[in-house]
């Protein structure tokens, strides 16, 4: 499944906006490194995140209440899933002009207003987040995992994933370009493409291939769909050298092919890949591989067929220059 609003879905009859980050409360905290002249790098905020059964997560504040939020860079809007709206006293309301949103398997019809919301130490007076139905209970933990933040939310500031101390910094957005990468000189870059519904994706190569990839701080791993693979490559998951693996049961459970991925100051050989396998109903918007990567068309937030997952990203320090639209990278252990 391709994280964000994805291939399965209808596209919506109206726009859904988040516009909480207009309310942005910032505490005063020291600016990070002056990078000469005028051209301040701005450090607005600072958390910790820990990974959590393959998944990036903060702690974020809801009315008071501490709770966490997984954090999802290959996502275009922000969830709270269903059985927490009453525990934390949101209000829900439905969205306009009968407007649908698929995720998954899941007919969106409903977001979730929080009216006293903190990602560490960043409040805001108002968010609203897509709301995932669920039959489920909440869980019994003090701090739950209550939802997922995404490129809605993130994508109004810079911000930067520290992979080496487990930090997410926010910064402001008016620097000068390319004036962000204060922790080593010696570093990589990517163009970074904003997709219609705001999710950002860049060209890598795969076995010799462009390849349009998202970073997806949900999932361990990295995949490509079964029809890019069969497309580009000529294989999936029936061909001979795919790796399956296989429950206590015996029944399959996912398939893997190892790969080489490359691009600007970055090389893994032999990435393990999962093979996304896809349903033709599952794929409305059509991979073209033509004018540059290959990529999908008629997707809102699922462009990328490519995703690279945490065992190759926290090897890395990201910093996502939003308004630049630039990734700036480099090895996690970097220093000057």
């Amino acid at each position: 499944m391709i994280p964000g609003i994805p291939t399965g879905q209808r596209r919506p009859e109206r726009s859904i906006s988040t516009p909480w980050l207009a309310l942005l409360c910032l505490l005063a905290l020291p600016p990070a490194t002056a990078l000469g002249g005028s051209c301040t790098l701005a450090r607005l905020g600072s958390v910790d995140f820990t990974i959590v059964d393959g998944e990036l997560v903060v702690p974020v504040t809801v009315s008071g209440r501490r709770a966490r939020m997984r954090v999802e860079v290959a996502s275009s809007h922000s969830r709270i899933d269903g059985e927490y709206v009453q525990p934390f006293g949101m209000k829900t309301r439905y969205f306009p002009g009968f407007t649908v949103v698929r995720v998954g398997d899941k007919r969106i019809t409903q977001e979730a207003a929080l009216t006293d919301f903190a990602v560490g130490p960043l409040r805001v007076a108002k968010a609203e987040f897509l709301l995932i139905p669920s039959d489920r209970a909440p869980g019994s933990d003090s701090e739950p995992v209550i939802g997922t933040l995404a490129m809605d939310v993130l994508g109004h500031l810079d911000f930067e994933l520290d992979f080496a101390n487990n930090k997410l910094n926010f910064y402001a957005q008016d620097h000068c370009p390319g004036g962000v990468v204060y922790w080593t000189n010696r570093y990589s870059s990517a163009a970074l493409t904003r997709g219609p519904s705001g999710n950002f994706y860049f060209p890598l190569e795969l076995e010799g291939k462009k390849v349009e990839a998202s970073i997806s701080t949900t999932s361990s791993g990295a995949s490509l769909p079964t029809e890019v693979t069969r497309r580009l490559y000529g294989f999936d998951e029936t061909s001979p050298g795919v790796e399956s693996t296989t429950d206590q049961d015996g029944h399959t459970v996912a398939h893997y092919r190892a790969m080489s991925i490359s691009g600007d100051g970055l090389s893994v050989k032999n990435a393990r890949i999962e093979l996304r396998t896809t349903k033709s109903h599952e794929v409305p918007c059509s991979l073209t591989t033509m004018q540059g990567p290959a990529r999908y068309e008629g997707c809102l937030g699922g462009e990328a067929p490519l995703l690279i997952g945490l065992d190759v990203v926290r090897h890395l320090h990201l910093y996502f220059a939003t308004k630049e639209r630039v990734l700036y990278f480099s090895d996690a252990t970097a220093s000057k």
